[in-house]
């Protein structure tokens, strides 16, 4: 971000880091796509910074809430994509 010259931006505060997280399971693959459309969203926006609300409905938009099962059945949903 810094060589984008965001360096004094903090994109994902740390109450959006822990939702997305906890949103994901902490599997990779699923952060990298619920940070790309939240990167996307906001600039689409034109805002500086994400929210947990955005992290929630776009969680919601990936079908990624509700993980409490476990990390294979996660990764085997999110092969079907």
């Amino acid at each position: 971000m810094g060589k984008a010259g965001a360096a004094d931006l903090e994109i994902f505060p740390a109450d959006v880091v822990a939702e997305i997280h906890r949103s994901t399971g902490g599997v990779p693959r699923l952060i990298n796509a619920l940070c790309a459309r939240l990167l996307a969203t906001c600039r689409d926006l034109q805002i500086d910074a994400a929210s947990t609300g955005m992290v929630t409905q776009l969680a919601d938009d990936l079908m990624l809430t509700g993980f409490d099962d476990s990390r294979s059945s996660r990764l085997h949903k999110a092969a079907h994509w």
